[in-house]
């Protein structure tokens, strides 16, 4: 949440917000997030930007698909690859202060 915040505080007028993250994979990803390589939940991602951000898109970067929790069907299971990374652009709902 903090880093979604200090975002907000330095973007411009009318800048965007585009991240791409790893997401979770599986159930356990979601409750006990490996320390050195973390694998986010969309809907956990979605619920920290719900008060401050209007999500243009949100969707898996390799096939534009939508996952909600994890990917139940990820690509090579087992490995870490950017075809298992998830794609979001907002913009702030308030327009913040310079």
């Amino acid at each position: 949440m903090a880093f979604f915040r200090k975002v907000h505080l330095l973007l411009e007028p009318d800048g965007k917000l585009l991240i791409q993250y790893p997401h979770a994979l599986n159930f356990k990803d979601t409750l006990y997030p490996d320390l050195y390589y973390v694998e986010y939940s969309p809907r956990k991602i979605e619920h920290e930007l719900r008060n401050n951000y209007k999500i243009i898109t949100h969707e898996h970067c390799f096939d534009g698909r939508i996952i909600d929790l994890y990917d139940p069907k990820p690509y090579e299971p087992g490995n870490r690859t950017f075809k298992n990374g998830y794609l979001l652009i907002a913009e702030p709902k308030v327009k913040p202060k310079n």
